[in-house]
Protein backbone atom coordinates (compact mmCIF):
# COMPACT_ATOMS: atom_id res chain seq x y z
CA UNK A 1 0.00 0.00 0.00
CA UNK A 2 2.77 2.44 0.95
CA UNK A 3 4.57 1.59 -2.31
CA UNK A 4 1.44 2.44 -4.29
CA UNK A 5 1.08 5.73 -2.40
CA UNK A 6 4.68 6.64 -3.24
CA UNK A 7 4.02 5.76 -6.89
CA UNK A 8 1.04 8.11 -6.77
CA UNK A 9 3.33 10.89 -5.55
CA UNK A 10 5.78 10.21 -8.38
CA UNK A 11 2.91 10.38 -10.87
CA UNK A 12 1.87 13.74 -9.43
CA UNK A 13 5.42 15.07 -9.75
CA UNK A 14 5.58 13.84 -13.36
CA UNK A 15 2.31 15.61 -14.16
CA UNK A 16 3.60 18.75 -12.45
CA UNK A 17 6.85 18.77 -14.44
CA UNK A 18 4.92 18.11 -17.66
CA UNK A 19 2.63 21.04 -16.89
CA UNK A 20 5.67 23.28 -16.31
CA UNK A 21 7.21 22.24 -19.63
CA UNK A 22 3.99 22.86 -21.55
CA UNK A 23 3.17 26.09 -19.71
CA UNK A 24 6.37 27.83 -18.50
CA UNK A 25 4.30 30.96 -17.84
CA UNK A 26 3.26 29.28 -14.57
CA UNK A 27 6.72 30.18 -13.23
CA UNK A 28 5.95 33.91 -13.55
CA UNK A 29 4.14 34.30 -10.18
CA UNK A 30 7.05 32.65 -8.36
CA UNK A 31 9.51 34.94 -10.16
CA UNK A 32 7.41 37.89 -8.96
CA UNK A 33 7.62 36.62 -5.38
CA UNK A 34 11.39 36.26 -5.74
CA UNK A 35 11.68 39.80 -7.09
CA UNK A 36 9.75 41.24 -4.15
CA UNK A 37 11.91 39.27 -1.73
CA UNK A 38 15.00 40.66 -3.43
CA UNK A 39 13.65 44.21 -3.23
CA UNK A 40 12.86 43.72 0.47
CA UNK A 41 16.39 42.46 1.17
CA UNK A 42 17.92 45.40 -0.72
CA UNK A 43 15.78 47.95 1.13
CA UNK A 44 16.66 46.42 4.49
CA UNK A 45 20.35 46.65 3.62
CA UNK A 46 19.86 50.35 2.78
CA UNK A 47 17.80 51.14 5.91
CA UNK A 48 20.65 52.99 7.72
CA UNK A 49 21.06 55.29 4.71
CA UNK A 50 19.08 58.36 3.73
CA UNK A 51 16.17 58.60 2.88
CA UNK A 52 15.09 55.22 4.33
CA UNK A 53 16.77 56.09 7.63
CA UNK A 54 14.22 58.88 8.13
CA UNK A 55 11.44 56.30 8.53
CA UNK A 56 13.22 53.19 9.80
CA UNK A 57 16.09 54.46 11.92
CA UNK A 58 13.92 55.61 14.87
CA UNK A 59 12.19 52.22 15.48
CA UNK A 60 15.50 50.35 15.06
CA UNK A 61 17.14 52.73 17.49
CA UNK A 62 14.26 52.23 19.96
CA UNK A 63 13.96 48.43 19.81
CA UNK A 64 17.51 47.33 19.04
CA UNK A 65 19.86 50.21 19.82
CA UNK A 66 21.83 52.89 18.00
CA UNK A 67 24.77 50.56 17.30
CA UNK A 68 22.69 48.44 14.91
CA UNK A 69 22.40 51.42 12.58
CA UNK A 70 26.15 51.38 11.95
CA UNK A 71 28.47 49.08 10.02
CA UNK A 72 29.05 46.16 10.57
CA UNK A 73 26.45 45.58 13.31
CA UNK A 74 23.68 46.71 10.96
CA UNK A 75 24.40 43.55 8.93
CA UNK A 76 23.88 41.34 11.99
CA UNK A 77 20.36 42.73 12.32
CA UNK A 78 19.46 42.08 8.67
CA UNK A 79 18.38 38.40 9.11
CA UNK A 80 15.84 39.35 11.79
CA UNK A 81 14.48 42.27 9.75
CA UNK A 82 14.39 40.16 6.60
CA UNK A 83 12.41 37.51 8.46
CA UNK A 84 9.79 40.14 9.29
CA UNK A 85 9.80 41.35 5.69
CA UNK A 86 9.42 37.77 4.45
CA UNK A 87 6.30 37.33 6.57
CA UNK A 88 4.78 40.53 5.17
CA UNK A 89 5.70 39.57 1.58
CA UNK A 90 4.24 36.09 2.07
CA UNK A 91 0.95 37.47 3.40
CA UNK A 92 0.52 40.13 0.73
CA UNK A 93 2.35 38.99 -2.41
CA UNK A 94 2.86 35.29 -1.69
CA UNK A 95 -0.79 34.56 -0.92
CA UNK A 96 -1.93 36.50 -4.00
CA UNK A 97 0.55 34.73 -6.28
CA UNK A 98 -0.46 31.36 -4.82
CA UNK A 99 -4.06 32.06 -5.81
CA UNK A 100 -2.86 33.11 -9.27
CA UNK A 101 -0.82 29.92 -9.73
CA UNK A 102 -3.70 27.70 -8.64
CA UNK A 103 -5.98 29.35 -11.19
CA UNK A 104 -3.36 28.95 -13.93
CA UNK A 105 -2.90 25.26 -13.11
CA UNK A 106 -6.66 24.82 -13.29
CA UNK A 107 -6.64 26.44 -16.75
CA UNK A 108 -3.89 24.07 -17.87
CA UNK A 109 -5.82 21.06 -16.61
CA UNK A 110 -8.83 22.14 -18.67
CA UNK A 111 -6.72 22.35 -21.80
CA UNK A 112 -6.67 26.15 -21.81
CA UNK A 113 -3.69 28.45 -22.05
CA UNK A 114 -2.97 29.65 -18.50
CA UNK A 115 -3.86 33.34 -18.32
CA UNK A 116 -2.38 35.76 -15.82
CA UNK A 117 -4.84 38.67 -15.79
CA UNK A 118 -8.19 36.84 -15.25
CA UNK A 119 -6.67 34.54 -12.65
CA UNK A 120 -5.04 37.49 -10.89
CA UNK A 121 -8.42 39.25 -10.75
CA UNK A 122 -9.98 36.07 -9.33
CA UNK A 123 -7.21 35.81 -6.73
CA UNK A 124 -7.69 39.45 -5.74
CA UNK A 125 -11.44 38.95 -5.31
CA UNK A 126 -10.83 35.94 -3.06
CA UNK A 127 -7.78 37.35 -1.32
CA UNK A 128 -9.45 37.70 2.08
CA UNK A 129 -10.32 34.00 2.16
CA UNK A 130 -6.84 33.00 1.02
CA UNK A 131 -5.19 35.34 3.53
CA UNK A 132 -7.37 34.06 6.38
CA UNK A 133 -6.29 30.48 5.66
CA UNK A 134 -2.63 31.56 5.52
CA UNK A 135 -2.92 33.49 8.78
CA UNK A 136 -4.50 30.60 10.67
CA UNK A 137 -1.78 28.22 9.49
CA UNK A 138 0.93 30.80 10.26
CA UNK A 139 -0.33 31.46 13.79
CA UNK A 140 -0.43 27.74 14.53
CA UNK A 141 3.09 27.32 13.12
CA UNK A 142 4.41 30.26 15.12
CA UNK A 143 3.00 28.89 18.36
CA UNK A 144 4.35 25.44 17.48
CA UNK A 145 7.92 26.69 17.09
CA UNK A 146 7.91 29.47 19.69
CA UNK A 147 5.61 28.04 22.35
CA UNK A 148 7.87 25.22 23.63
CA UNK A 149 10.81 27.64 23.83
CA UNK A 150 8.76 30.00 25.99
CA UNK A 151 7.49 27.21 28.23
CA UNK A 152 10.43 24.80 28.54
CA UNK A 153 13.48 27.11 28.55
CA UNK A 154 15.68 24.35 27.12
CA UNK A 155 19.44 24.97 27.25
CA UNK A 156 21.00 21.64 26.36
CA UNK A 157 21.91 21.37 22.61
CA UNK A 158 20.59 17.80 22.34
CA UNK A 159 17.25 18.76 23.90
CA UNK A 160 16.95 21.74 21.56
CA UNK A 161 17.71 19.59 18.52
CA UNK A 162 15.12 16.97 19.52
CA UNK A 163 12.56 19.73 20.05
CA UNK A 164 13.39 21.35 16.70
CA UNK A 165 13.08 18.16 14.63
CA UNK A 166 9.90 17.14 16.45
CA UNK A 167 8.23 20.49 15.84
CA UNK A 168 9.48 20.48 12.24
CA UNK A 169 7.80 17.11 11.64
CA UNK A 170 4.56 18.32 13.24
CA UNK A 171 4.70 21.48 11.14
CA UNK A 172 4.63 19.36 7.96
CA UNK A 173 1.37 17.77 9.07
CA UNK A 174 -0.07 21.20 9.84
CA UNK A 175 0.96 22.51 6.42
CA UNK A 176 -0.69 19.54 4.72
CA UNK A 177 -3.86 20.06 6.75
CA UNK A 178 -4.26 23.58 5.33
CA UNK A 179 -2.58 23.36 1.94
CA UNK A 180 -5.61 22.08 0.03
CA UNK A 181 -7.88 24.81 1.39
CA UNK A 182 -6.50 27.43 -1.01
CA UNK A 183 -7.29 25.38 -4.15
CA UNK A 184 -10.78 24.89 -2.71
CA UNK A 185 -11.17 28.69 -2.52
CA UNK A 186 -9.92 29.36 -6.06
CA UNK A 187 -11.16 26.30 -7.95
CA UNK A 188 -14.39 25.48 -6.10
CA UNK A 189 -15.31 28.99 -4.89
CA UNK A 190 -15.59 27.79 -1.31
CA UNK A 191 -15.64 30.21 1.60
CA UNK A 192 -13.28 30.02 4.56
CA UNK A 193 -14.90 27.25 6.63
CA UNK A 194 -15.98 25.27 3.56
CA UNK A 195 -12.46 25.46 2.18
CA UNK A 196 -10.96 24.32 5.48
CA UNK A 197 -13.40 21.41 5.59
CA UNK A 198 -12.60 20.44 2.00
CA UNK A 199 -8.86 20.71 2.64
CA UNK A 200 -9.07 18.54 5.75
CA UNK A 201 -11.04 15.93 3.80
CA UNK A 202 -8.37 15.68 1.09
CA UNK A 203 -5.71 15.69 3.81
CA UNK A 204 -7.25 12.62 5.48
CA UNK A 205 -7.83 10.76 2.22
CA UNK A 206 -4.37 11.42 0.80
CA UNK A 207 -2.11 11.55 3.84
CA UNK A 208 0.79 9.45 2.56
CA UNK A 209 1.04 11.00 -0.93
CA UNK A 210 0.77 14.44 0.67
CA UNK A 211 3.55 13.62 3.12
CA UNK A 212 5.79 12.81 0.16
CA UNK A 213 4.76 15.86 -1.89
CA UNK A 214 5.16 18.26 1.04
CA UNK A 215 7.55 16.48 3.36
CA UNK A 216 10.41 15.64 0.99
CA UNK A 217 10.82 19.17 -0.44
CA UNK A 218 10.39 20.61 3.06
CA UNK A 219 13.46 18.68 4.22
CA UNK A 220 15.51 21.14 2.18
CA UNK A 221 14.55 23.82 4.69
CA UNK A 222 16.70 22.11 7.34
CA UNK A 223 20.09 22.79 5.67
CA UNK A 224 18.83 26.32 4.92
CA UNK A 225 18.05 26.89 8.58
CA UNK A 226 21.47 25.52 9.56
CA UNK A 227 23.16 27.73 6.94
CA UNK A 228 21.42 30.84 8.25
CA UNK A 229 22.35 29.96 11.83
CA UNK A 230 26.01 29.80 10.76
CA UNK A 231 25.84 33.16 8.96
CA UNK A 232 27.44 35.14 11.85
CA UNK A 233 30.42 32.76 11.72
CA UNK A 234 30.76 33.30 7.97
CA UNK A 235 30.67 37.06 8.56
CA UNK A 236 33.67 36.82 10.88
CA UNK A 237 35.57 34.32 8.78
CA UNK A 238 35.06 35.91 5.36
CA UNK A 239 33.46 39.37 5.10
CA UNK A 240 30.34 40.88 6.76
CA UNK A 241 28.38 41.34 3.51
CA UNK A 242 28.31 37.56 2.99
CA UNK A 243 25.11 37.61 5.05
CA UNK A 244 23.36 39.14 2.02
CA UNK A 245 24.43 36.23 -0.20
CA UNK A 246 23.29 33.69 2.40
CA UNK A 247 19.87 35.33 2.75
CA UNK A 248 19.53 35.81 -1.01
CA UNK A 249 20.38 32.18 -1.68
CA UNK A 250 17.92 31.10 1.01
CA UNK A 251 15.18 33.22 -0.55
CA UNK A 252 15.72 31.68 -4.00
CA UNK A 253 15.67 28.11 -2.65
CA UNK A 254 12.57 28.88 -0.57
CA UNK A 255 10.72 30.15 -3.65
CA UNK A 256 11.67 26.99 -5.58
CA UNK A 257 10.50 24.74 -2.73
CA UNK A 258 7.22 26.65 -2.46
CA UNK A 259 6.80 26.36 -6.22
CA UNK A 260 7.15 22.57 -6.16
CA UNK A 261 4.91 22.11 -3.11
CA UNK A 262 2.16 24.48 -4.27
CA UNK A 263 2.01 23.13 -7.80
CA UNK A 264 2.22 19.42 -6.95
CA UNK A 265 -0.46 19.61 -4.25
CA UNK A 266 -2.72 21.60 -6.59
CA UNK A 267 -2.25 18.92 -9.24
CA UNK A 268 -3.23 16.29 -6.66
CA UNK A 269 -6.29 18.39 -5.72
CA UNK A 270 -7.32 18.55 -9.39
CA UNK A 271 -6.81 14.79 -9.77
CA UNK A 272 -9.07 14.07 -6.83
CA UNK A 273 -11.65 16.56 -8.08
CA UNK A 274 -11.80 14.83 -11.46
CA UNK A 275 -12.12 11.39 -9.87
CA UNK A 276 -15.17 12.38 -7.80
Amino acid sequence: MAKNRFKTSLDIWKKTVKTFKENPIIFVPFIIVGVFEGIALTLIYLVPRWPLSIVFAPPIRTFFGERFLHYPLNLILIPKLFNYAHIVCSLIIGVLMTGLVIGMLNDARQGLKPAILPNLVRAIKRYLGLAAIWLVAFIIMMFLFKGPNWLLHLKQPLQMQILFYTTFLISIFIEIAFIYAMPAVIIENKRFFGAIKKGMSIFKQNLLPSLVLVGLPSLLFIPLIILKSKAPLFMGKFFPEIILFVLGFGAVVTVLIDCLITCSTTVLFLDRKESQ
